[in-house]
């Protein structure tokens, strides 16, 4: 059910304007002042509203001065009609209210304020509980309806290298896409620096449902334009025009984007006829989120977390903006500055296909998939805590093993280091692997990790790991069980109906691990590969995300510790992993080179790398960078499900030294393990120098708003 629209149209009348507020009509004067021409009322202290707005520009407000600035936008727009609205049936029915404010595009003087932050003197709009306000601003253009993702893909785009002090806010929602990506079975790319020609790309092959654009705004020739790609070759400046061109290049344009840029809202300058947001919405893209101004960082968390949360559960978009305003104001406390007024809603005005009266719910996120998809997740122990950490270059290697534009296609990937990997995170590297693969359709086989000996020594061992994780997979996605034809890989025993019960299928395994004669591994191959066929078909049958389309890939975790097991392994991959050219079926393994079998994973790499079909990486401690971002994702999100107290949230101070914090870092030396030990000591100590800040968001939250409503 979508919110009570009430449409605040704003028309050019003589020197000044007419408002219509659902049918209430009053007129706003105009006087000129020195950032242009602005909207007055009798009341209004044009001098004092002109000194105001220059030290709200300078980000240097006095005490009073957001409350003042939110009652004068009141005043002009709402105050006339405002009881009326609060007294409308239906809003008074619903409990809440969508405020859509229209007008021209070329009115530059009324896109840069800061609607958001209007006040009637009880409190912000955006606080009230009853009715609860949603502001959005409409653009003059009918857009095809989007259809609720099920599967959604999320594209988190800098435009410049991640510790640029500008860019450093939007930085921090790589941590809360983190969250998002993980309760929703999202797929999301992180890409820095990017280039015009590379979202482009991005746009094309990724095909994201959601992008959040972080970049530089600026002014050329009375336009707003993003700058983009930092120190590459081809960086350069890219208006909404060529923005529109990168986000439409798939075909299917985004179904929401971002854009957490200079004013991309409202413009740069006076002299631009259209905000870049305006533009885009003009262009095809049904949601786009922009800011009035450089947004903060804890009001741009704040404001992110709760909207994505909203979106996540399917709540409609302009629900999900007002709960995200509201989270960032009550954690500004009494507010003195403006930052949880900036993010701004831009939407058509109309969607084609729909009749005249109250616009759709607007859902991003179908949401039911999700929930039975998590539930998979969960039950075969893909999705752990905490938030997986760097490794991006690794995870494209899952994403791109069955991209029809990846080609030669690879169908043996292995990780491998000289050391120890008990603190490089291997295995959960294959467990976040398992995971995308899983939200891409596919059909992960995580063989481990392995504990007290429990390795598969040997080639039974191995199918039987196999089969018991074919079997637990169709088992908790609830499809048929397919026939087992690798157990006649045995002379005593015979193909394994899918209809067999459970005991029955118990005992063929058992008979088939104690059977004492040997097995010809290329007939154990063939029915393997036979089985995981038949796997792929039967799981098709489930529905989105699965499809004719869906291939099993075989995860194998520290595969040095597999003995003869992991030879077996290697004798039967090939460059289609353990399947054929027309029907994949790709294996990826971690080991260690130098412990247990591991000279043989060693000489195997070192046959066929470079190899068409087969891709070798070393699994090494994080850079610098990965670990920047990669630590800072984990403490933005607390393990609440760790400890019988929530934990805080710990996040950057404004004027932190991205120096200062990246030496302390370095005292983890590069390893992902330390989040389970050593990082919150870490993290306390960046408190202690004032380079952190530590906050509990949903305590702040929760307590603010019940403060100041």
């Amino acid at each position: 059910m979508s919110l009570p629209r009430v449409v605040v149209s704003v028309q050019r009348s003589g020197t000044g304007w007419r408002v219509d507020v659902g049918g209430h009509v009053h007129e706003v004067a105009a006087r000129q002042v020195g950032h242009g021409r602005i909207p007055v009322t009798a009341d209004t202290d044009v001098a004092y509203i002109d000194a105001l707005l220059g030290r709200l520009e300078t980000r240097q407000p006095n005490p009073g001065d957001a409350r003042a600035y939110g009652r004068w936008l009141f005043d002009c727009m709402l105050a006339p009609s405002w009881q009326e609205v609060c007294r409308r049936r239906d809003v008074v029915a619903a409990g809440r209210v969508e405020l859509a404010l229209s007008w021209d595009v070329e009115e530059t003087d009324l896109h840069p304020l800061r609607w958001e932050a209007m006040h009637d003197g009880q409190g912000p709009l955006a606080l009230h509980r009853r009715p609860l306000v949603a502001i959005t601003r409409l653009v003059p253009v009918t857009v095809p309806m989007p259809e609720p993702a099920a599967q959604p893909r999320l594209l988190l785009a800098l435009g410049s290298s991640a510790d640029d002090e500008v860019i450093r806010p939007g930085v921090h929602h790589i941590g809360l896409l983190r969250a998002f990506e993980s309760d929703s079975l999202c797929t999301s790319r992180f890409e820095t620096e990017v280039t015009a020609g590379e979202l482009e790309d991005l746009c094309r092959t990724f095909a994201p449902h959601i992008v959040h654009l972080v970049a530089h705004g600026d002014t050329d020739s009375g336009r707003t334009v993003l700058e983009l790609g930092g120190s590459k070759p081809d960086a350069g400046d890219v208006d909404a025009r060529q923005l529109l061109h990168a986000f439409t290049e798939g075909g299917r344009p985004p179904v929401m984007v971002v854009v957490s840029a200079c004013r991309s809202a409202g413009g740069c300058s006076p002299e631009d006829a259209m905000p870049l947001a305006t533009q885009l919405v003009s262009g095809g893209i049904p949601i786009v989120v922009a800011m009035t101004g450089d947004i903060g960082e804890q009001a741009c968390r704040l404001y992110t977390r709760r909207l994505l949360d909203a979106v996540r559960t399917g709540i409609p978009v302009v629900e999900a903006a007002a709960a995200g305003r509201r989270a960032a104001l009550a954690g500004s406390g009494v507010p003195e500055n403006l930052d949880w007024a900036m993010p701004a809603l831009f939407l058509p005005a109309g969607f084609a296909g729909t009749g005249p009266g109250e616009p759709p719910p607007l859902r991003v996120v179908d949401p039911e998939p999700a929930r039975r998809m998590l539930l998979l997740a969960s039950s075969l122990e893909l999705r752990r805590k905490p938030l997986f950490i760097g490794r991006h270059n690794m995870l494209k290697v899952a994403d791109d093993l069955f991209d029809p534009a990846v080609y030669p296609p690879v169908g043996f990937v292995g990780i491998t280091s000289a050391h120890r990997l008990s603190r490089l995170g291997g295995t959960r590297l294959l467990q976040e692997m398992a995971y995308r693969l899983l939200r891409l359709g596919h059909v992960p086989l995580l063989l481990g990790p392995f504990q007290d000996g429990s390795a598969p020594t040997s080639l039974r061992q191995l199918v039987v790991q196999v089969v018991t994780a074919a079997v637990t997979f169709v088992e908790e996605l609830g499809v048929d069980r397919p026939d087992l034809t690798v157990f006649a890989a045995d002379d005593t025993l015979d193909t394994l109906p899918g209809d067999a019960g459970g005991i029955e299928l118990a005992r063929h395994v058992r008979r088939f691990r104690e059977s004492g004669g040997l097995l010809d591994p290329d007939t154990v191959r063939a029915g393997l590969r036979d089985d995981l066929n038949a796997l792929a078909r039967s799981v098709a049958a489930a529905g989105a995300p699965f499809a004719a389309g869906s291939r099993p890939v075989l995860l194998g975790d520290e595969v040095h510790q597999w003995l003869d097991g992991l030879d077996v392994l290697l004798a039967m991959a090939g460059p289609n992993g353990l399947g054929t050219t027309q029907a994949r079926i790709p294996v990826v393994v971690t080991a260690c080179t130098t412990a247990g079998r591991g000279l043989s994973m060693d000489r195997f790499e070192q046959r066929h790398r470079g190899k068409d079909g087969y891709e070798f990486r070393e699994l090494a401690p994080l850079t610098p960078a990965e670990a920047m971002i990669g630590f800072q994702s984990v403490l933005l999100n607390p393990w609440r499900t760790w400890t019988p107290e929530k934990d805080p949230v710990y996040a950057p101070a404004r004027h932190a030294s991205p120096t200062r914090i990246g030496h302390l870092f370095l005292k983890a030396k590069g390893s992902p393990a330390v989040v389970e030990d050593q990082l919150y000591e870490i993290a306390e100590t960046l408190v202690t120098f004032d380079q952190f800040v530590r906050a509990d968001d949903d305590a702040v939250f929760d307590q603010q708003t019940r403060k100041l409503r």
